[in-house]
């Protein structure tokens, strides 16, 4: 049955509680793509699934005492219905089982991807379901999703053109918007509006209406052609196809001007697939950075195999990237980056989530369109309720279409919920009326719930409160170390993030960066010490909450490194264990590996300047040379034309005393890389170490006729000079080495000695 449209209905009085889950639905509509935090962490993401969060929990804690005064509840009916409730049974399977259970329940704080936010997904399915009952309260809904994305627009084009409405540095961009952190989803979002405020325009009676739909629809537009983004298109083209060939089904009755305006829109959308509408405007579009299609497939068809029922949990893609990443990967462009989300929404749900909730989530958007299609098709008259499916249905189709494109973030999954939730109501058939006054089960299933709603709701806020409180303190201690010299203030702030979030590893490893920072400054050497004594402390907490994390893993040896340094109670053993974790999770990532080797040969190269080199001291020079030339050679066996790490292993095999080996590696390195500057001098160096001295010399001219003051360059050719015995030629280099560097006393010196021999 369609949703019910009465001609000058007599509208019942709504109660206190049908008020409040009214309002709570219009707020979360409104203002869940305006709603943002200058002062946290996370600016985006997390403010808007709290805010969403505490209104769920608002209206259906006012549903719930509605049922309790009245002992009556009346339930819609659908499959749609029982297929959202096996979701949200499997997707709590998925977290049980995952790889790392804490992440897939919360998120990193509280992403939309996470078991929490998926239930508060369903309950506010559940709560549009029960709630939208006739075609008036969906176009309310409708309208007030259209009164924010008018304001989104007005807000997002002026960022396009350099008006910037607020001061804060994170929007003094053109790719800062109110939406999301990408402009892809941002794309998304503007093409579901564009299909909403079309089908507002079309059946709308009032010139309010009109006005308002009308202005959306061209600002989408325009900002569409700004933003210069194929996604985009591509997706207006299949929401206007759609709606021309649903409109024309019903031409004969539909003005014609209905009909001519999609066909006009899907004109241009197909032309603007071949025209770059950037090269004609002064905006620079902003871009995304996200993994390419090849290496998302082949990660989730690799990870999908494996753990093919669960998936490796909600919100844990950055396992599955680390651990079945392709070792081409290593030769794209973005091969030092790693990402938490793939390609697409479906890559993303099948290796995280597995094969049952992938084909359910797939299912939920066929059923809908299915069902929804169907009623359109059977229709007669080209009604107010029939312009509300039509519009459902393309807005839905466009989000559909979404998922083979992009990942979601948390304002495409509030349209899923929306549009699902409308879809429902749509397909309804039946309602199922339950009286509690007559049963003591009921009674108690109720108050049953309503305890593990009060729980859950107490929990949710304190813990959200809490998050909220740290990414403040943690926003704030940002802002002081830019502004401000007071250390110690930074160190508050960030030490009361760390007690609001303790379990946010990322939170520790800030600390512990400061608290090394604290000791460089400190000139008390017992407080320096303690300060370098409480940032392993925070390193070691951090690798607690977050064992299976690369990037927390490859951070903390990098902060352990750095406290051995300065001689803190960190030892090299626990340095080189926390490095070699990180490789174990991430093997084939040659600029981890790379890294590792370049710290290895840091430790040779500390070792080697020791006053006195004991028999020890030499064999673990060697250890450590061994280890770095491993290292290295691994990872030029992983990236093609890898010259920083053959710079690395030529410089291990130097101090190995295999410099012919040397010489022959950058010799093919400098073939493949002519203006690499510090390749051409390393080469130089080991020529000059071989005592070929004519070819250091050429290497050396060639340096300085590409950078005329390259001062390593005439220092080196001095000595090339000084070995000739062109004792003149000498003196003139290292004469062009003192022009740059002035107050250098070692070539003062050496220059001095040179002119007192002549």
């Amino acid at each position: 049955m369609w949703l019910k449209i009465v001609k000058n209905p007599i509208t019942k009085k709504k109660n206190l509680a049908e008020k409040v889950i009214h309002n709570c639905l219009y707020a979360i509509v409104f203002l869940f793509p305006l709603i943002f935090f200058p002062n946290t962490d996370t600016v985006l993401e997390f403010p808007k699934l709290f805010l969403f969060g505490i209104l769920v929990i608002v209206a259906t804690s006012a549903w719930l005492v509605r049922i309790m005064l009245e002992k009556k509840v009346v339930l819609q009916q659908s499959p749609l219905n029982l297929f959202v409730l096996i979701f949200g049974l499997l997707y709590l399977l998925a977290t049980l089982f995952s790889v790392d259970r804490f992440i897939s329940f919360t998120g990193d704080g509280l992403s939309h991807g996470s078991f929490i936010s998926v239930l508060f997904g369903i309950i506010f399915y559940f709560l549009i379901v029960n709630s939208v009952r006739d075609v008036k309260d969906a176009w309310e809904l409708i309208r007030a999703f259209l009164f924010s994305g008018l304001f989104v627009l007005i807000f997002n084009l002026s960022q396009l053109f350099g008006v910037n409405i607020f001061t804060y540095d994170f929007a003094q961009n053109n790719a800062f918007n109110l939406v999301a952190n990408s402009v892809s989803i941002f794309v998304i979002y503007l093409v579901v509006l564009f299909m909403i405020a079309f089908g507002f325009l079309v059946k709308s009676a009032k010139k309010i209406d009109r006005i308002l739909s009308e202005v959306v629809l061209v600002l989408a537009f325009a900002t569409l052609f700004f933003l210069d983004k194929q996604l985009g298109w591509y997706l207006l083209i299949v929401g206007m196809f759609s709606w021309l060939v649903l409109l024309s089904m019903q031409s004969r009755k539909l003005k014609t001007a209905i009909i001519i305006i999609p066909t006009v829109l899907l004109v241009i959308a197909i032309g603007f697939l071949f025209f770059n509408t950037s090269a004609i405007t002064a905006v620079v579009a902003p871009q995304d950075v996200k993994l390419d299609f090849q290496t998302a497939w082949q990660i989730t068809k690799t990870g999908g195999m494996q753990m093919f029922l669960f998936g490796s949990g909600p919100e844990t893609f950055l396992h599955d990237f680390t651990k079945f990443r392709p070792d081409d990967f290593n030769n794209s462009l973005l091969w030092q980056l790693r990402f938490d989300r793939s390609y697409n929404e479906l890559f993303q749900i099948f290796a995280t989530t597995g094969f049952f909730v992938t084909i359910l989530f797939i299912g939920l958007f066929i059923w809908s369109l299915i069902q929804i299609g169907k009623k359109v098709f059977q229709a007669k008259q080209p009604d107010e309720s029939w312009f509300y499916m039509v519009t459902i249905m393309t807005a839905l189709l466009v989000l559909f279409i979404s998922t083979f494109f992009h990942h979601f973030s948390s304002a495409t999954y509030l349209l899923f919920w929306i549009l699902l939730a409308l879809s429902a109501s749509i397909v309804s058939t039946k309602s199922k009326k339950i009286d509690f006054q007559k049963s003591s089960l009921g009674n108690f299933a109720l108050s049953f719930i309503l305890a593990l709603l009060l729980v859950g709701s107490v929990s949710f806020l304190y813990f959200g409160v809490r998050i909220l409180a740290s990414e403040n303190n943690f926003a704030r201690a940002e802002i002081e170390a830019k502004n401000s010299k007071d250390i110690s203030t930074v160190n508050k702030y960030l030490e009361n993030s760390v007690k609001q979030t303790p379990w946010n590893s990322q939170y520790h490893l800030t600390l512990a960066e400061q608290y090394v920072l604290t000791s460089s400054l400190d000139s008390s050497s017992v407080s320096a010490m303690q300060y370098l004594a409480d940032a392993k402390s925070e390193v070691d907490l951090a690798i607690k909450r977050a064992p299976k994390n690369v990037s927390v893993i490859e951070q903390s040896a990098e902060i352990y490194r750095i406290i051995n340094n300065l001689n803190g109670p960190v030892s090299v053993t626990d340095v080189f264990d926390t490095y070699k974790k990180a490789i174990l999770l991430d093997p084939n990532n040659a600029s981890l590996i790379y890294n590792v080797a370049k710290v290895y040969l840091a430790s040779a190269e500390t070792l080697g300047q020791s006053d006195s080199i004991t028999p020890e001291i030499e064999e673990e020079i060697n250890t450590l040379l061994l280890a770095s030339e491993q290292y290295a050679r691994e990872s030029i066996g992983l990236r093609n034309d890898f010259w920083e790490a053959e710079l690395i292993l030529a410089k291990t095999l130097k101090l190995q005393d295999k410099t012919q080996d040397a010489v022959d590696i950058l010799t093919e390195s400098v073939n493949r890389n002519p203006y690499n500057l510090s390749l051409r001098e390393e080469f130089a160096v080991d020529l000059i170490a071989l005592n070929e001295l004519d070819k250091a010399k050429e290497q050396l001219q060639i340096i300085i006729s590409l950078q005329p003051d390259h001062a390593n360059a005439h220092f080196w050719l001095a000595v090339v000079y000084e070995q000739l015995g062109d004792k003149e030629n000498a003196i003139t280099e290292l004469e062009m080495v003192l022009s740059t560097n002035p107050d250098n006393e070692i070539i003062k010196e050496k220059l001095s000695k040179l002119k007192e021999g002549e």
